[in-house]
Order: C-alpha cells, then structure tokens, then sequence
C-alpha cells in the first residue's frame, strides 16, 4: 500500500485509478499540489496546498483541514491525501465509495491523483492543481510590439459549432481552422466592449506600468499567488496595444477575453469572487468542462461570453451560457 508517514497540514483528494489530462507534465519540476474549493466561500476556505511530507483531512469534522460545505450528515473523515515521493495519494477513509467520487467515478480506497482532476465528495465538488516552485520558463516573445494582424484569408467561414458541456454551458468551436482569434478579437472589442484579463508574471513578460494597465487585481492577494501571478484588466481604451497584449499572451496560457453582460465595471465587481480561475486559461478551461453547472453558471454570470486558447486544441474557443446565440455577435472574417 501507499506509505502514510508525514507531517499534518492542509490538503484535499483526488484519484488515480484514472488519468485526466495534464496541465504540467514535467514531474521533476512539481513541488506544491493545490486542492480549489469550486463553491462560494471566503477566501481563507479556497484553496489548501501540499508539500513534501505532508498530509490532510476532508470531511464534516470542524477539525478537517478542509471542511465540507454543501454536504450534511457525512462522516468527520472522508478523504485523507498526503504527498509521497513525486505522488499525491488519496484514502477514501469513510469506506462509502458511493460518497467520494474523481472524475465521476468511485473511490473504493487509495488512488493516486493528476493535474486537473474533479473530486467530489457528497455535494462539494474540488478541483487538483498542481504548481511549481520553480517552473520552466515558457518561450519569451519578441520585448517589440508584433506587427498588425494580417487579414484572414478569403473564403473563411465565420460559423462558431456549438457543443453543449450541461444544462448551464455551451461551448463554441470555430468551424473553420483558418478563422483566428487575432481577427475576432477587434470586432469583439469594436462592437461588444470586450477586454482582457491578462496575466503577465505566469507569462514571464515584465508587468507593464500601472498607466498602461492599471491597478493588480491580485494586489491583495496572498503572498505566495503575488509571486507567481498577477491580474490585469485591459480594455479598448488602447484599442493597440489591447491587441498587441494579447497577440504576446495567447500562446502562453496567460490572457482570457471577456465580453460582459452589461459593462466591465458591473462585470468586475460581479466576478470578484471568481477572479483566480480567469489568471490561466487552462485552469478556466477545465473548471467550466469538469465542474457542477452551478459552479460553471457563475463563473459565466457576470459575462456573456468568453474567448481563450484552448489547451486541449490549441485553437481558440468561446464559452457562453445556455441560451445565448452567438449570432449576436455578427462576427465576420
């Protein structure tokens, strides 16, 4: 069986018996794993994290290193996770399979947890992260503004196909490989007020001055998210540079382009909550495909849709709630 020695802290689950896809997969360089509570909670709640030799608890108990919110009558001790060598381990302690769940699939005792995976236990639902303390640095683009978007070709069709993820969620594929983001983005910008949520220190790309993007939305953030992440609002202020931005993050898991429901303000004050999910599109991704449509719902309330690159297609696509018609868009190559 898996070694159980370690010191107690903060943890949450997962399972191993199957394999999600993987967001890093550069094992030597993994150091801390990040359990993420995907429910409404206070800050302090959000989110645990396990070192080397560490271990946790979750369940009903008052004393569990991560208490159960939506999930009444379950036992004190449900999940134990602890890092053991270059693993995360989880013990379904409660014995109950048909209450601890990865991936929508049982836990019947120990599994082994990936990147990206969904852990539900009753009605509280989690997302696994996995974090680096020392990532590798991706690629570095040009520190010079990248020349203007090159009109897309002739004869491109500019139809979005829509695949329904649940009841709350949609997902928009473009239909044609050849129509780009680079030539959405200014309509999208021109016609809809959308604007970006960019995240320059997971880039690498030194943060610009607070005139060109403004305050940090991570500013008070914990320490350790400041020094890995930060949070910008860029809009069609600087219709140029906006583009110029996102022409240097999209590629780099860094930038997330939002259109709001009615205008920015409204939507940043409606999305405060939310705002660590919007700092990497690939952990936004994941969350609105794996997580309860409760959740996803009010991730996309405050919008009405989002674009990003996606990590499974390196292309782009957009994620709206049900009931919208991308239509209204009128988007043209």
């Amino acid at each position: 069986g898996a070694r159980k020695s370690g010191r107690r802290i903060a943890a949450t689950q997962g399972n191993a018996d199957f394999q999600s896809s993987t967001i890093f997969r550069d094992r030597s360089q993994m150091t801390i794993y990040s359990i993420q509570r995907l429910s409404n909670c206070s800050d302090h709640e959000r989110e645990i994290r396990i070192g080397d030799g560490q271990r946790a608890t979750l369940g009903s108990s008052p004393h569990a290193d991560l208490r159960l919110h939506l999930s009444f009558g379950l036992p004190e001790a449900c999940l134990e996770v602890w890092h053991d060598m270059d693993r995360l381990l989880a013990e379904n302690v409660c014995r109950d399979p048909k209450l601890v769940r990865l991936n929508g699939h049982p836990i019947y005792s120990v599994a082994q947890l990936e990147n990206g995976d969904l852990l539900e236990i009753g009605q509280d639902a989690f997302a696994v992260v996995f974090l680096y303390d020392n990532p590798p640095a991706p690629p570095r683009p040009p520190a010079a503004v990248l020349p203007a978007t090159v009109p897309a070709p002739r004869g491109v069709r500019t139809t979005l196909k829509p695949v329904r993820l649940n009841d709350a969620i949609f997902q928009h594929e473009p239909s044609d490989a050849e129509w780009r983001d680079v030539d959405v983005l200014p309509q999208l910008m021109d016609q809809h007020d959308a604007f970006l949520f960019a995240n320059f220190k997971h880039a690498r790309i030194p943060v610009p001055d607070r005139a060109s993007v403004g305050v940090d939305l991570f500013e008070n953030a914990p320490k350790e998210i400041r020094e890995i992440y930060s949070l910008h609002t860029i809009s069609k202020g600087t219709r140029d540079y906006t583009l110029a931005v996102y022409e240097k993050l999209r590629h780099l898991d860094a930038v997330v382009c939002a259109i709001p429901e009615s205008d920015t303000k409204s939507s940043l004050k409606d999305v405060k909550l939310y705002l660590a999910w919007f700092a990497r599109p690939s952990v936004l991704e994941m969350t609105l495909q794996k997580s309860p449509e409760t959740f996803s719902a009010a991730l996309l309330k405050p919008f009405k849709m989002i674009m990003l690159r996606s990590s499974n297609t390196n292309n782009w696509v957009m994620y709206s709630k049900a009931g919208f018609n991308p239509t209204e868009l009128n988007l043209k190559s």
